[in-house]
């Protein structure tokens, strides 16, 4: 194989890994609010767990660099995209395992408190 299609490879790979990482993150920081909704965990809570996983990437980052220097690097950065696409998975599972709690709104009362609010 030459040279360069193993280098245009690699960036298709990478482009496709980061962009689906990215979507990763997007979903979580969007899905955080449903997430403190559905089970009425507070603000500082679900923000500790997503400094957590923020955290938790450098040590990953350490480990996978250390060992895959030593090694066989496209292994490691495979197996890293595996636990990647495992951590994901596990995000979004409360999305299909749990069932989703409908806020009803009270639409007659909204008039009162747009008065309320206008006289205030």
């Amino acid at each position: 194989m030459k040279i360069e299609h193993k280098i245009a490879c690699f960036f298709a790979l990478f482009g496709t890994v980061y962009f689906l990482e990215s979507i990763g993150g997007f979903y979580m920081t969007s899905a955080i609010v449903y997430i403190e909704k559905q089970f009425k965990i507070p603000s500082r809570l679900s923000g500790t767990m997503v400094s957590a996983s923020d955290f938790a990437y450098i040590p990953v980052v350490v480990f996978t660099s250390y060992f895959g220097g030593q090694g066989n690097r496209a292994r490691w950065i495979g197996g890293g995209c595996l636990l990647i696409a495992v951590a994901d998975m596990l995000i979004s599972s409360s999305s299909f395992l749990f069932p989703r709690v409908d806020d009803h709104l009270n639409s007659s009362s909204i008039p009162k408190a747009l008065v309320y609010e206008v006289d205030r």
